[in-house]
């Protein structure tokens, strides 16, 4: 990463390199009847360049040949935005919990076992309902590196686990997931709510037309959130069409709503000790 971010100074007034590697894993139960398993080995380069006060930015997949990706970014430079900021110095914090090694250790052996125990659990409350699984175990390696001094990296591991209950007859059906930096084991009380959620499709219900009041559950938060996601995305508040462009220090939220962003969660999958830029994470 020095040799790569030494050729870029040499043609460049800043530079950043940032490499991604990923490792992911994921196993697919079919209904009682089938599984796949994939294993898969990535990595990622990106490298972001400030030549005469413009960025630009190179993406690719091949380490090697890293002097053709830095002289693509300095093409995408002349094109780029003009910026007046400095690629971040600040250090993050090296104490957050978001690797598991018993993550990292977990074979595929453990998680067909997981998976069975999953199956036999059903068959004993709801053996009619169709069900569907599907497990991830995925090592995540970052490293940055800038001409502000900045060196840093984080090792990470996520665990997901899904079940899928298609309804009858329809393309719908009911799904509960969990995920986490450590390992653990799907919750039966989720469960039970899943064989609960699915033995009401038995019950027909007819709903007259008009005005009620309507009950958000706690899952429906996503597609809440989902709109205020849209509003902070920087590409949108960049391109002047976020309607939150104007609202710092404003309020936007009556008193009883808080909203609160911590990716320094203990084991939260979105958590890290510093964002794609390098900058410092905090709540």
């Amino acid at each position: 990463m020095k040799k790569v971010l030494d050729y870029a100074l040499s043609k460049a007034e800043q530079a950043e390199i940032f490499i991604l590697k990923r490792e992911t894993n994921p196993l697919n139960f079919y209904n009682y009847q089938s599984v796949d398993y994939h294993h898969r080995k990535t990595i990622e380069i990106s490298i972001r360049v400030i030549k005469d006060n413009k960025l630009g930015v190179a993406k690719g997949s091949v380490i090697g040949d890293y002097k053709r990706l830095v002289d693509k970014a300095l093409l995408a430079a002349q094109y780029g935005p003009e910026v007046n900021f400095k690629f971040p110095s600040e250090k993050a914090s090296k104490d957050l919990k978001i690797y598991d090694e018993n993550v990292y250790r977990l074979t595929l052996e453990q998680m067909l076992e997981d998976g069975k125990a999953i199956y036999d659990y059903f068959k004993k409350v709801i053996p009619y309902m169709p069900l569907n699984l599907y497990f991830n175990k995925e090592i995540r390696e970052v490293e940055i590196i800038n001409s502000s001094g900045k060196e840093e990296s984080y090792k990470k591991t996520i665990y997901l686990v899904s079940l899928l209950s298609m309804y009858e007859k329809s393309k719908e059906g009911i799904n509960k997931e969990f995920a986490s930096c450590r390992y653990f084991k799907f919750p039966k009380d989720k469960m039970d709510e899943l064989a609960q959620e699915y033995s009401l499709i038995k019950k027909n219900f007819t709903v007259k037309t008009k005005e009620m009041p309507v009950i958000f559950r706690y899952t429906a938060t996503w597609s809440l959130l989902y709109r205020i996601l849209e509003g902070v995305n920087g590409i949108n508040i960049s391109k002047g069409i976020s309607p939150l462009k104007d609202k710092i220090n404003k309020k936007i939220f009556p008193e009883s709503i808080t909203l609160i962003d911590d990716p320094t969660l203990p084991y939260a999958v979105g958590s890290k000790p510093f964002d794609d830029e390098g900058v410092p994470t905090y709540k």
